[in-house]
């Protein structure tokens, strides 16, 4: 045989090796992208951590198979959780082995009928450890912030009725009212910031003052958790709600607040009737960080497409 015949030959052989390569790098390639993006695709990621359709198979089957949870409300349920679940981590939440097995407890409960379904006790599993973050970040906002709030009433002569002075509506008794009460709260803001009084002493003197307001609204908040502290404490829902969002110890700034009053020509619309001011001796700093966690938490939601 040829030398020209054999080098033919070598040359076909090297072209069919390359051919079939190219093939079978084609066919891995479209596997590879076939099983990636349609038979396991990816559904969502949480903080940098990708979680495809088989990683959360096991959470999908009770709430699709017993529930009948469309596929797409499940997966958003589960990222939703599961996102909850990871702020609660990086906030350092207490995932005690109690407070689960409670969790536990209650939703075998709510499942009682469902016992032998498939995927339950995966489901319970998760849910219990969102149940559980809501649980410490609900009970602990009530039971570990400690402090005062300073309110500065001067709505007496902007309102009839609950609330308002016996000789009715008066706008030049009201100016001087405001006058009054802002002069007293800046007094008592810096002088709390001073150092100069204690809040004990500026609490009973603003409570003692009959023209701070009829029985003054001005109170110390504790911790006790008998009693909730968001609105059966303190006065205004906006002052429970400058109390929830504080994170740190000390003053809040000097803040104005709003209530319904029926001062000519505007009844029934919101006026400035009060300042008040805040000091937080204690505050859950678990919340706050679980807070911050959730908001700033790298997380996507792709979903089926």
């Amino acid at each position: 045989m040829s030398e020209t015949v054999m080098h033919s030959k070598k040359s076909r052989l090297g072209l069919y090796f390359i051919i079939i390569l190219l093939i079978l790098l084609g066919l891995g390639f479209s596997s590879y992208y076939l099983y990636n993006h349609k038979i396991n695709p990816v559904i969502f990621s949480i903080n940098n951590k990708t979680y495809r359709k088989n990683d959360i198979r096991k959470y999908t089957i009770f709430p699709n198979q017993t529930l009948h949870q469309t596929t797409d409300d499940t997966y958003k349920q589960i990222f939703n959780e599961l996102k909850t679940i990871e702020a609660g981590k990086l906030a350092g939440l207490d995932f005690s082995a109690n407070g689960l097995n409670l969790q536990k407890k209650s939703l075998n409960i709510l499942y009682a009928n469902n016992t032998n379904a498939a995927g339950l006790n995966d489901w319970i599993d998760l849910n219990s450890q969102y149940k559980e973050v809501i649980a410490l970040t609900d009970t602990k906002l009530s039971s570990q912030i400690d402090g005062y709030s300073f309110v500065f009433w001067y709505g007496s002569h902007l309102e009839e009725g609950l609330g308002g002075d016996k000789s009715g509506i008066n706008p030049t008794l009201a100016a001087a009212d405001k006058t009054y009460c802002l002069d007293r709260a800046n007094y008592y803001y810096n002088a709390i910031k001073a150092g100069t009084i204690s809040l004990d002493v500026a609490l009973s003197e603003i409570q003692a003052d009959p023209k701070l307001g009829f029985g003054n609204p001005s109170v110390h908040f504790t911790n006790n958790p008998k009693i909730p502290i968001l609105q059966s404490q303190v006065a205004y829902s906006a002052i429970a709600k400058t109390i929830a969002n504080q994170d740190i110890k000390g003053l809040s700034p000097l803040i104005k607040g709003y209530t319904n009053t029926t001062f000519k020509p505007s009844p029934n619309s919101l006026q400035n009737t009060y300042v008040y001011f805040i000091y937080l001796k204690a505050y859950n700093d678990s919340i706050s960080k679980y807070s911050k966690q959730l908001f700033q938490l790298k997380a996507n939601y792709v979903g089926i497409k």
